[in-house]
């Protein structure tokens, strides 16, 4: 056992034992305060990336109805249906007329 020419306590630096709790108390104080803050960041985040998801799977959905939309409407028939009923389609032969040497002539008339 090695002895020292000298032993030191407590008693003999009484301001040291105040700093080191003062010390202790301020490293406790910083890690909770610094743990709360990290935490309501994660929790923040995770409302970001909760409000993303949610607008993702809307967006999925709208692009769904939108494909589902054009594949119906890229069929002959449905796409004679839609422009009937907006009226953008050719009348039927009998119907149709010419302009012929500045007079109107029906498709019947210019057949004969």
């Amino acid at each position: 056992m090695a002895v020292f020419p000298f032993r030191a306590t407590s008693r003999d630096y009484p301001g040291f034992r105040r700093l080191s709790y003062i010390l202790s108390a301020l490293l406790i104080i910083t890690t909770i305060v610094l743990s709360l803050w990290i935490k309501t960041k994660i929790i923040a985040a995770g409302y970001d990336v909760a409000q993303l998801q949610r607008e993702v799977l809307e967006e999925e959905g709208r692009l769904g109805l939108l494909e589902a939309r054009l594949y119906e409407l890229s069929f002959p028939g449905n796409i004679g249906a839609l422009a009937r009923e907006h009226e953008m389609v050719y009348p039927a032969a009998d119907q149709l007329e010419y302009l012929q040497d500045g007079t109107i002539v029906g498709a019947r008339d210019l057949a004969n």
